[in-house]
């Protein structure tokens, strides 16, 4: 069983600068979790990659806000994709699992190479755009907390914010746990892209949603348990989706 090392603190914070982004379309895709086919069904649908599909097209940018992995089918299909394509991602809970916890846990992550894990390792907590005021990062920010102040829990796993005694902001995981979620809270300045949600990534009858305020959009929306992986263009905020249901 392949052994690995703990998890670096500090993945750090990416910015793409408008040199980087200047004329290309990026799209920003929702938690993937080693569902490949839907992944490069909704790339696809979003015309932005090579001939081949084995790589990002010259003239867009692609970002995952993170778990692409876990839970689905083809979870190093998916990794290896996202690794050698160019395309972005931030680190969500699932890639800090499997760091953690590794093949004892995860079977598929014994066929994982040191250059996969790697790149694991490497993923940054956030990635800014500030040409169009956005930060992608997979579960959310405390507000009023600097970017390189935020925690580690609270970019990965946070769900809500609640107050303590002293009127302080705790974050939250379970939404059992109380306050509220973090999204109606965030008043910007940035527009916050992030996933990790996927039980608010549903309406009152069931079906799959994005979450949608004023300062925060969320894209989970719930694609390994049957509903849709979601992908938004950032500079006309189109959505596309593809169809789960056969997961």
């Amino acid at each position: 069983m392949q052994m690995i090392p703990p998890v670096k603190k500090g993945h750090g914070h990416l910015t793409l600068t408008p040199e980087h982004v200047a004329g290309k379309r990026i799209f920003v895709i929702g938690d993937v979790h080693g569902c490949y086919e839907q992944m490069m069904e909704l790339l696809t649908k979003a015309d932005v990659l090579t001939p081949d599909r084995k790589r990002v097209a010259d003239d867009a940018v692609v970002i995952f806000v993170g778990d692409i992995i876990n839970r689905g089918a083809e979870n190093l299909k998916v990794l290896r994709w996202v690794r050698k394509s160019g395309a972005y991602s931030v680190v969500g809970n699932h890639e800090l699992n499997v760091l953690e916890k590794g093949a004892a846990k995860y079977a598929w992550v014994a066929d994982c190479t040191p250059d996969d894990l790697d790149y694991l390792r490497e993923l940054p907590y956030t990635i800014s755009i500030p040409t169009h005021d956005i930060v992608v990062v997979h579960a959310g920010l405390l507000p009023g907390t600097p970017l390189d102040c935020q925690e580690e829990f609270v970019m990965t796993r946070m769900r809500n914010i609640d107050e303590d005694a002293n009127g302080q902001l705790v974050p939250l995981e379970r939404t059992k746990d109380g306050g509220r979620n973090w999204a109606d809270v965030w008043h910007g300045p940035e527009h916050v892209i992030y996933g990790h949600d996927a039980k608010r990534g549903k309406d009152s009858s069931g079906h799959p949603v994005i979450q949608e305020h004023r300062c925060a959009t969320g894209l989970d929306s719930r694609c390994v348990k049957k509903g849709k992986l979601s992908g938004l263009f950032l500079a006309d905020r189109e959505l596309l989706q593809v169809s789960c249901a056969h997961i």
